[in-house]
């Protein structure tokens, strides 16, 4: 099933991971895009949220498209704001 992350610690493992081995954050070239971002209340406390997504790395000089895909993401309302609650994360390739 992918790359599977269950809570923030390993959300935060998956990042670092991502930038030690230079694929992905500052420094690597890569652009990552997100668009057409649909937002559906599901009541007052619940959004449900699609976006498409893509990636391309020589990003500065000849942009080369090496992900797509589409963010299924669940928000929810807390003291704090709203907050992102559950992420599932369709990969096709281009």
């Amino acid at each position: 099933m992918g790359d599977v992350r269950r809570d923030s610690a390993e959300i935060l493992a998956g990042a670092q991971e991502r930038r030690r081995n230079g694929t992905n954050g500052p420094g690597t070239d890569v652009r990552h895009s997100l668009s057409m971002t649909v937002v559906e209340f599901d009541g007052p406390d619940t959004a449900l949220v699609r976006s498409y997504i893509q990636a391309y790395r020589t990003a500065s000089k000849a942009p080369s498209l090496f992900m797509m895909g589409e963010y299924h993401d669940t928000f929810r309302r807390t003291a704090a704001g709203w907050r992102l609650a559950h992420r599932v994360v369709d990969f096709d390739a281009p």
